[in-house]
């Protein structure tokens, strides 16, 4: 709708990608939250291990943000290819 009213594309495309990211971002965050928490109360089962690796952590938050990224990318960048005109004519029943 808002291509046919004469938004760009790109514009579509980062405030949709912006609004579908905040769900895996805060996802992610309260994840490691809770991971760090996890980890301090397992600290004295694991002798000779470091119970937080912040490589680990931060690796993992980032493929989880990049395969969001990409899971929400491909679908908004399909949706504004397509031109509002055959969506708006729709087909006839006969």
């Amino acid at each position: 709708m808002r291509v046919a009213l004469g938004c760009a594309p790109r514009a579509i495309l980062l405030s949709t990608l912006a609004t579908e990211m905040q769900l895996p971002l805060v996802g992610g965050v309260i994840g490691v939250v809770g991971a760090v928490a996890v980890a301090r109360l397992l600290q004295s089962f694991a002798y000779g291990v470091a119970p937080l690796d912040v490589a680990s952590l931060g690796g993992a938050l980032g493929v989880l943000v990049m395969a969001a990224a990409i899971a929400a990318f491909l679908p908004i960048w399909r949706a504004t290819r397509i031109d509002p005109m055959i969506l708006f004519r729709g087909r006839s029943t006969n």
